[in-house]
């Protein structure tokens, strides 16, 4: 009872692929950032790679960075995650392309490096060629290399995928029911939650911290930077860690019982999916503080007062059962109108996944100012082709005259 009651102290109240395409940037010959986005004059370097490269840099592109991506000739990409980007195809083992790479990057202000340690560093393009102190041909660079494992631990020369990476991290043992194998949630987890947006972030400190050491006089204001999916992974799971393993006054034991039986992990009656009449169809209920609480019981036709006490985990088998058989007598559209009926249950019917036209293309929607009108234009269009933006690239990065010396080589 204590264990379940730990919950209310602790959470606050709250107020009420492939058949898609994607749109890229049309770039005349000179030329010019977008303006009205913060990072309308940084230039992105990334290689093609997997997923959370590409997301790294479609949120780089989002707010108005020009990312360019490395593509290998004649290797069709399955990235979609590409929207106002260009590519640029190059045999980085050709002396002669390998070289425009170089000098694109000797010209951008941050490279997303996708691969698993020191493959750029036999290419000739590790980050020492740039940023040493020396002799680095772009000592403003800002590195960022993408790992499951990180560049320097006793597994960073293993391979791997998402699962992999949250099983080694820890975080799979929190989620999924007692007594059976953990669930794993889709990729989002791993290659998103924990690498492209901590990249993202990364990248943006080290772009902010680039701008005071040159105001301070650094020689090398780049920076290079180590993101990976088992470190990002392990510190969003804190406040579950802290739940687990509670130590000193005032901790509380959230997480402390086997996965699956706790408040916030499926345990709880009230911190549930139950499916509706239609098959197929969930109501989520989360009324956790006694408020919404009340209001979820009367919104399901349920007597408060003829209830189990809920804080009793011993009733909460019960309480499951009684909640399921109720919201299971009514379709999905009945608990649609009942949670606009009651905003305060804390409950929410649960919608299928969205299409990529109906995301929202910034994940903050941010403006020039606070009058601008916010227009999404989600995320169809045209597939990123590679190379098709060859002499816009050469031409924004390095020149017109760069372009007429390397076109036949490229």
């Amino acid at each position: 009872m204590i264990y379940a009651r730990a919950v209310l102290r602790l959470v606050r109240a709250r107020s009420p692929l492939h058949n898609h395409t994607y749109s890229t940037m049309t770039f005349e010959q000179d030329d010019k950032p977008k303006l009205g986005k913060p990072l309308s004059n940084i230039k992105v370097i990334e290689f093609a790679g997997l997923a959370p490269g590409p997301l790294a840099g479609q949120l780089l592109a989002d707010y108005g960075a020009q990312v360019v991506r490395i593509d290998a000739p004649n290797k069709p990409s399955i990235d979609r995650l590409c929207k106002d980007k260009r590519s640029i195809a190059l045999n980085l083992k050709d002396k002669e392309q390998w070289a425009v790479a170089r000098d694109l990057i000797k010209n951008a202000d941050v490279v997303i490096d996708p691969y698993r340690p020191g493959v750029l560093e036999k290419l000739g393009l590790g980050p020492s060629v740039f940023l040493n102190a020396h002799k680095g041909l772009n000592k403003r660079l800002i590195f960022a290399r993408l790992t499951g494992y990180g560049q320097k631990t006793d597994k960073s020369h293993w391979a791997g995928h998402d699962l992999g990476y949250l099983a080694e991290s820890g975080i799979l043992d929190t989620i999924g029911p007692p007594g059976q194998a953990p669930v794993f949630p889709a990729n989002i987890l791993g290659d998103f939650a924990s690498l492209s947006l901590p990249a993202f972030a990364a990248i943006s400190l080290a772009l902010y911290e680039r701008e005071m050491k040159e105001k301070r006089g650094s020689s090398v204001p780049g920076r290079e930077l180590d993101v990976n999916i088992v470190q990002a992974v392990q510190y969003l799971g804190l406040f579950v860690s802290h739940g687990r393993y509670p130590d000193g006054e005032g901790g509380i034991a959230l997480f402390e019982n086997e996965r699956g039986t706790n408040t916030l992990d499926g345990g709880s009656p009230y911190y549930q999916m139950y499916e509706t009449a239609d098959k197929g169809e969930y109501l989520a209920v989360a009324p956790i503080e006694e408020q919404f609480y009340s209001q979820f019981v009367e919104m399901v036709g349920l007597d408060l007062d003829k209830l189990p006490n809920r804080f009793d985990t011993d009733n909460w088998a019960e309480l499951k059962q009684i909640f399921a058989e109720a919201i299971k007598k009514k379709g999905v559209q009945h608990w649609r109108d009942q949670c606009d009926k009651y905003p305060n249950s804390s409950c929410a019917v649960m919608n299928k996944l969205a299409k990529p036209e109906d995301v929202k293309d910034q994940i903050v929607t941010w403006t020039s100012k606070s009058s601008d009108k916010y227009e999404n234009k989600g995320f169809a269009g045209k597939v990123l082709e590679a190379n098709q933006d060859a002499e816009s690239v050469i031409r924004s990065f390095l020149g017109k005259g760069y372009w007429n010396k390397v076109k036949a080589k490229l």
